[in-house]
């Protein structure tokens, strides 16, 4: 979903303070009881801003945090000579050559790259069964409509629960959660990455992850702790397998569908 704020938008109008969240700008649909639990999302898909957005506004915060690519236009802040503040947050940022020109106020200039963006999904390609048999399994990770779902544990399980939501979108797959759940008995781990956040199983639920990067499985300690560190979910895979034994490359990575 494209988003933008035009040319001049906020011209000569005076504005304070600009702070876009999922509160000014609803994210994508989200089920409703994940709309209820969690209202500090941020803004999704791309985001770019015309030239001389904010011209002569008087503007002296602009905050945007984004789950997103952000562009900033050529003379975005001209005659804002108030602006003392500008944080931006975003998966891809990019400015042009006078987007901060003559801001001879401006005190802080902030830019936060998510190097961890819940948009890619690595695994590795060990499967080992029950008696230590290990087999190559290159589909660990299934790619669905609008979302990625990846698995760990009883992998017959896994298979006969890919198969149920195929044709579902993440919406329902979050609604339905995992109705064939039985303590001890059927209880695999799941991770669901879809456009509005990453979700992982438990107790026949989904419950959503509080950080923009998870990681399930034997080695998920080392995987988590990389990519805290800011690597990528494909080098932390890599990384992975120099302590865990059942990680193993190739490691293979999916892109969420767009």
């Amino acid at each position: 979903m494209f988003r933008s704020i035009g040319d001049r938008a906020f011209y000569n109008s005076g504005i304070k303070s600009f702070v876009l969240t999922n509160e000014a700008l609803p994210a994508l649909p989200a089920p409703a009881w994940l709309a209820r639990e969690e209202r500090r999302s941020t803004v999704t898909g791309p985001l770019s801003f015309g030239s001389q957005a904010f011209y002569n506004s008087g503007l002296t915060e602009f905050r945007v945090d984004a789950s997103a690519n952000v562009t900033l236009s050529h003379d975005m802040f001209e005659n804002c000579s108030s602006l003392v503040s500008i944080k931006i947050s975003g998966i891809e940022n990019s400015f042009d050559t006078t987007t901060f020109g003559n801001l001879t106020s401006l005190k802080s200039l902030e830019m936060i790259l998510q190097a961890r963006d819940g948009k890619h999904m690595a695994h590795d390609t060990l499967r080992s069964d029950g008696w230590g048999l290990k087999q190559y399994e290159p589909c660990k990770v299934m790619e669905g409509k609008d979302y990625l779902l990846g698995g760990a544990g009883d992998w017959a399980c896994i298979l006969r629960y890919q198969k149920r939501v195929a044709e579902m979108t993440a919406t329902e797959i979050l609604d339905m959660g995992f109705p064939d759940y039985k303590k001890d008995e059927n209880d695999p781990s799941l991770l669901l990455v879809t456009r509005f956040g990453v979700f992982t199983h438990g107790a026949g639920m989904w419950m959503r992850v509080s950080r923009p990067f998870h990681a399930i499985g034997s080695g998920r300690d080392y995987a988590l702790m990389a990519m805290y560190l800011g690597k990528t979910a494909e080098e932390a895979v890599a990384l992975t397998e120099e302590f865990d034994n059942d990680t193993k490359a190739p490691v293979i990575v999916r892109v969420l569908p767009s």
